[in-house]
């Protein structure tokens, strides 16, 4: 891959996940004595390419690497 390549190839994963849909029924009926509520919640997902970027990053190879091509 050429590293003007990366920034297409990274916008994808950059950008918001779709929201959960939760389907909820709503009642108007006066006699319905249920109150409710509207929330956000945050969801928190393991991302599972963390830890082999840190890995990556951590590794002492790829850091010489790296600078060779900073280099260049």
């Amino acid at each position: 891959m050429k590293f003007s390549e990366i920034p297409i190839k990274l916008a994808g994963l950059l950008q918001h996940p779709d929201p959960i849909i939760i389907n909820h029924m709503i009642s108007v009926d006066p006699n319905d004595q249920k109150k409710t509520a509207c929330y956000d919640i945050d969801v928190e997902v393991d991302d599972p390419l963390k830890s082999q970027m840190n890995n990556f990053l951590l590794s002492t190879t790829n850091q010489q690497e790296i600078a060779v091509l900073d280099i260049k």
